[in-house]
């Protein structure tokens, strides 16, 4: 009964809070720029054909670019608006447990070779970085792209190397063909729209011999199905911040919620918490693949698949060949 009043409550509020979201929404999105952790950050280049591949530089040994326009930019709002409102300088040691594991493969990769350079594509709150950095030490060059440039300042934030950050479009990557060694994309490519185009991205983007992880989250199954359908729906309806309040509803029960970091409010504060929730029901865009159709589109990419994880379903390693 207190749920479904809450619940109503959110709506009958829903009309008043779309207009400030509205307004918030047109005075704080900025335009694509790159974010440096020196002080040394390149100038962007100008770019002034939107719809093509912007022109590469070399920077490090690594082709890049430090600015971005083929934006899409209803994403880039929606979560600029994500990791403004759920800011939070600490990773959770759950989260960092999460990353450590998907990260097997590549700790692996960097225990042989005398440098790697990794690309995290939707590199969020920058914990795979993180991790990355940590375990296999200064043989790692790491390099994170967000659409979201609160996202970027966020893995500012907790990064204590020399990372290089980027604002750009996972489904266009600003890099050139064979750029990196070690390729990673966490859970971003179900919210593109166009995931097996991010995929084709990231195979393009490893050099022959290199590897590419991708995790996606399973389907729900059963009821839980059912609710989260229900929930994603009225969270389109009610705007932002009683979307927010929606999911304060749910951070409580997260513990019982099939989440792959394992993040409750006993080990994460509740603003981390909230985040997690949210990013599960507020995006407009977020697909469920089955383990079958990502191996399929993943090795329609000039790859060979190396490692499945069975305990954390749909993890999948490839090599390119």
């Amino acid at each position: 009964m207190i749920l479904t009043n809450a619940l109503r409550t959110l709506i009958s509020k829903a009309g008043a809070y779309r207009a400030v979201f509205a307004a918030w929404n047109r005075t704080n999105i900025r335009s694509a720029t790159s974010v440096g952790s020196g002080a040394g950050s390149a100038r962007p280049p100008q770019v002034t054909d939107k719809n093509s591949r912007p022109p590469l530089q070399d920077h490090g040994g690594c082709p890049i670019i430090q600015r971005v326009h083929s934006l899409a930019s209803h994403v880039k709002s929606t979560f600029d608006f994500h990791w403004s409102l759920n800011n939070d300088d600490r990773l959770p040691a759950a989260k960092r447990q999460a990353a450590l594991r998907f990260l097997a493969p590549a700790l692996k990769l960097a225990e042989t070779a005398t440098q790697v350079r990794c690309l995290d594509a939707g590199c969020g709150d920058g914990v795979h970085l993180s991790v990355l950095e940590a375990e296999a030490g200064p043989t790692t060059v790491c390099t994170g792209l967000d659409i979201s440039r609160a996202a970027l300042g966020k893995a500012l934030a907790v990064g204590q190397g020399n990372w290089r950050l980027i604002q750009g479009d996972v489904g266009m990557l600003p890099f050139a063909d064979n750029s990196f060694d070690l390729t990673i994309s966490f859970g971003v490519l179900a919210y593109t729209g166009q995931p097996w185009q991010g995929l084709a991205e990231l195979c393009r983007v490893t050099r022959p011999g290199g590897l590419v992880g991708v995790w996606f989250s399973p389907k729900p199954s059963g009821g839980t199905r059912r609710v989260l359908s229900v929930v994603r729906t009225l969270a389109r309806v009610i705007g932002p911040f009683w979307r927010s309040r929606l999911a304060d509803l749910i951070v409580p029960f997260l513990p019982i919620l099939p989440t792959v970091s394992g993040i409750s409010l006993f080990n994460a504060s509740w603003r981390q918490c909230r985040e997690v929730v949210l990013v599960n029901i507020a995006p407009p865009t977020l697909m469920y693949p089955t383990q079958d159709e990502v191996e399929v589109e993943i090795t329609r990419c000039s790859v060979q698949l190396e490692w499945r994880d069975p305990e954390m379903p749909i993890t999948i390693w490839a090599r390119k060949t």
